[in-house]
């Protein structure tokens, strides 16, 4: 799926698979955009797999995605003729795409639509400008992006905004969502669905909620069908 979006890949370490899709300077182009899409095709395949391992008593595969965005070049080291890159955007991404233990056993279970969320353990004034050291992310089966990759996301492809009353872990609730569309190919656009969230603050000890926090993140919404769902009610047939 790679060359299909223009995407390359880093290294693999571990676990972990690190991708890249890079634009050029004065080259309007949609690499978030697509970023967003090969995630949710990735996390498809993932899906399909995951339903044949199941069949056969096989454990699934579970996976998180971070979509980090840094608006500049990155750097490269040399390890003989193989090159190494540096970049913020790396370990931000890595941040992303973990699933704190803490966060797992409040949220595993509780929720059928969505799977990123994150919470905070203390409030802005108390972080003292070290908020990321206090935040306890969600990832099962998601996209997370941050603000900055939002934000590119917007000015790359038109987004409408809308409300929508869903079921959340703690109830029905008014989501706010962005649909646009992505174009990977001459002709061809793929639907995206965001959904904006506001973080949690809450206790250590129990996680009982204390506040909504100023922390605002975004997920790529990958559910198939919610996404249908939502298609069909807001959009009338694809």
């Amino acid at each position: 799926m790679l060359p299909k979006y223009g995407a390359e890949k880093v290294f693999i370490e571990g676990d972990a698979v690190i991708l890249t899709i890079m634009d050029s300077e004065g080259h309007h182009g949609f690499g978030v955009a697509r970023t967003c899409v090969l995630a949710r095709e990735i996390l498809n395949v993932v899906r399909a797999y995951n339903n044949a391992s199941t069949e056969n008593g096989l454990p699934p595969l579970e996976i998180g995605i971070g979509v980090a965005y840094q608006n500049s070049p990155p750097l490269y080291l040399m390890d003989g003729a193989h090159r190494v890159m540096i970049s913020e955007a790396l370990n931000l991404s890595d941040r992303l795409s973990a699933c704190h233990k803490r966060a797992r056993r409040h949220v595993k279970d509780s929720n059928p639509d969505f799977n990123v969320f994150v919470f905070q353990t203390a409030d802005e004034e108390a972080a003292a400008g070290a908020l990321e050291d206090f935040l306890l992310n969600y990832n099962v089966g998601g996209i997370h992006l941050p603000r900055a990759a939002f934000e590119k996301l917007r000015s790359e492809i038109s987004l409408e905004e809308f409300q929508m009353e869903i079921q959340m872990p703690w109830g029905l609730d008014s989501v706010t969502l962005f649909r646009g569309l992505v174009p990977v190919s001459p002709g061809v656009f793929h639907p995206v669905l965001i959904r904006e969230g506001r973080a949690a603050q809450v206790e250590v000890r129990d996680f009982s909620f204390v506040r909504w926090a100023d922390h605002i993140y975004y997920e790529v919404c990958a559910n198939p069908e919610l996404i249908a769902k939502i298609e069909s009610q807001r959009f009338g047939p694809a």
